[in-house]
């Protein structure tokens, strides 16, 4: 049934432009949600955490929750923004919630997604689908968002690789899954792989292993790049000062912030503050 927990936690909107040119706003954030957009037609560039992407008709983008992105140099645009929390994918069926995580963990190694012409007609009429049942009153409408979500999600493993879905539908990896979710609700207090590989039950080896075989990408470069994605949310959001943010995210001080900042990006914190044109003042 619906509740006033699930309308606050899954919605889909028309692609507003202006959204992403606010005042005073150079970076546009959405706390604790997942959100896939969708631009039907449209010309520019997506910066999302930093980096650049162009943008096209008939494109998708994944966002992860925490991630900071904005719009730049648009001629037009037209399309969808989906957003929804990770509790959102609990609701109704657990299982989704691994095969979701499993499935969206896959499609940032692209980043965008371009929907080959064959199935532009479906993918429109899955959205257009997936709006008329957002603006229904019916009681079952988030069990059927749900379920939509999950058929958009096979649509896109279509488009990036036409093997993929049956690859996850026959063999899930749960611990890639389960791996995700732990860092992304204890990457603050838990900063090595050992840590999770504790609460798996498994040898951190093979941990890292089992994540980069399914995501491309071993446990430990999980965890930094959450924690850095973090401390890039907090420098541009709120504008913390390095200081702030090696407290906020159980560093021992600045300096070792400073440090761990420099190894994952390349680039020292100060100089990640320009480049966002944000006003001086956070040293490295």
């Amino acid at each position: 049934m619906e509740t006033m927990s699930s309308i606050n936690e899954f919605e889909i909107r028309p692609f507003d432009p202006a959204e992403f040119q606010k005042e005073n706003s150079i970076w546009s954030y959405r706390s604790d949600c997942f959100e896939i957009i969708w631009c039907k037609k449209g010309e520019g560039t997506y910066l999302i955490d930093s980096k650049p992407f162009d943008m096209g008709d008939e494109c998708v983008f994944c966002i992860y929750p925490g991630q900071l992105y904005r719009l730049s140099n648009f001629t037009c645009a037209e399309g969808y923004i989906i957003s929804f929390s990770v509790s959102f994918l609990n609701i109704y069926d657990y299982n989704f919630r691994s095969f979701f995580l499993n499935e969206f963990s896959n499609l940032p190694t692209i980043s965008v997604l371009k929907i080959d012409k064959k199935s532009n007609g479906e993918f429109s009429q899955l959205i257009t689908q997936m709006v008329w049942e957002f603006q229904s009153i019916s009681k079952y409408k988030f069990e059927l968002l749900q379920a939509l979500l999950k058929v958009l999600m096979i649509r896109l493993s279509i488009s990036k690789d036409n093997s993929q879905v049956t690859k996850v539908l026959n063999n899930p990896s749960h611990l890639a899954a389960r791996f995700i979710g732990l860092v992304s609700s204890n990457f603050i207090n838990m900063k090595k792989v050992s840590d999770y590989a504790d609460l798996l039950c498994i040898e951190p080896n093979y941990l890292n292993y089992k994540v980069k075989m399914i995501t491309g990408h071993t446990a430990s470069e999980h965890i930094r790049q959450r924690i850095i994605m973090e401390a890039k949310r907090l420098a541009v959001s709120e504008n913390l000062i390095l200081k702030e943010i090696a407290y906020r995210l159980d560093f021992k001080d600045a300096c070792h912030m400073s440090k761990y900042f420099k190894s994952v990006t390349g680039s020292s914190f100060s100089d990640f503050k320009k480049s966002t044109f944000l006003p001086d003042g956070c040293s490295s």
